[in-house]
């Protein structure tokens, strides 16, 4: 089967786009180079809405994704990153159509071999991908990722940060869910040598050194993934040289607690620039600190508030929020309240 083409329309412009068989409208026009919008690439956000001309040009891809309950009823709209096309259609967009032109490397196809795989409590496991070719990625992006055998991407933040000639490895993890397939996948076996698709890289919960201050990072289980890769290459670049980083991290208790070592590591690279609060939700921890990080009782995004009604954010502070979708809602909503504006709040919301 040949490729089709999709035109994207706005009431000021237009562009033509070739679609491979199969393949999301979204991951076509982000290859084209545009800059569409999104935030999950996955199927939960709703972001990435369009309207079709022609309704049965449209091949949906997962008609249960949860972000198809955001669109509004009657319109005929769909999901970008749900759907492919038949042949050659139009479909109308809502908001600006341009093309990216900043640094950000232009997202893109490739395979991997999953050269590790470790796991860091009962529910949480790290792993690594060898890439057949190296990409380039800015901190805190993430790639979608696609096995064989099940349907669909799945979106993971990376842990690691990008070398200055790109990256043949990169690094993530992921919490066990229930029901979930790719999970499923890889913690009921050991996939070291399994090959992988990749997507990517995307996302733009990214540091911009030239305009922000101090950082602050509020994050729930897994979602600690990007933060950490965020806050290294802040260390790396010398941006917490001269400027003060607050980490907030939430798991439920000591022993669902990971990267321990590797955030007690942080704060010593920062020269004590960078403080670390761990929150347990579900239990008293049973003492004040640990590795010179700080122990505190309770819901992450609540400690977080309290920590900022103490010192308030100045104008140039970067917020990064990542996580379970109601922490990540629960954070934003508490942020706003605190006088932070939603330039300053950067996250990804794919969970």
């Amino acid at each position: 089967m040949m490729n089709s083409v999709v035109t994207l329309k706005t009431k000021r412009s237009e562009k033509h786009v070739e679609v491979r068989v199969g393949e999301p409208i979204l991951f076509a026009g982000l290859r084209a180079g545009l800059d569409l919008p999104y935030e999950c690439c996955s199927g939960t956000c709703g972001t990435c809405q369009a309207s079709p001309v022609d309704a049965e040009a449209i091949e949906p891809l997962w008609p249960e994704a949860p972000g198809g309950g955001l669109l509004p009823d009657g319109e005929g709209r769909i999901l970008m990153c749900q759907s492919a096309i038949r042949n050659t259609t139009e479909l109308k967009l809502f908001g600006r159509l341009r093309e990216i032109t900043d640094d950000t490397t232009t997202p893109d196809y490739t395979s991997a071999s999953l050269s590790s795989q470790c796991p860091l409590n009962d529910d949480v496991i790290a792993f690594d991908l060898a890439l057949d070719h190296p990409t380039r990625f800015k901190a805190g992006q993430f790639v979608l990722l696609q096995v064989p055998g099940l349907a669909g991407w799945r979106a993971y933040s990376m842990t690691s940060c990008c070398g200055d000639g790109g990256s043949i490895r990169l690094s993530f993890v992921i919490k066990k869910l229930d029901g979930g397939s790719f999970s499923d996948w890889l913690f009921t076996s050991n996939r070291v040598g399994e090959r992988v698709r990749v997507f990517g890289p995307v996302g733009r919960a990214c540091l911009q050194p030239k305009s922000d201050g101090n950082i602050i990072a509020i994050a729930g289980g897994s979602g600690i993934a990007g933060i950490m890769s965020v806050i290294d290459d802040a260390i790396t670049q010398g941006h917490l040289n001269q400027k003060q980083g607050q980490i907030f991290f939430g798991v439920r208790n000591r022993q669902a607690m990971f990267f321990e070592e590797e955030l007690a590591e942080l704060v010593v690279r920062a020269n004590r620039n960078l403080a670390v609060t761990v929150a347990f939700s579900d239990e008293i921890p049973d003492s004040s600190d640990i590795r010179g990080m700080s122990l505190i009782f309770g819901n992450v995004h609540e400690v977080a508030k309290t920590a900022l009604q103490d010192t308030p954010p100045s104008l140039e502070t970067a917020v990064f929020v990542a996580g379970p979708a109601p922490m990540v809602e629960g954070a934003q909503t508490m942020l706003r309240e605190c006088g932070l504006s939603d330039a300053q709040i950067r996250y990804d919301k794919f969970n």
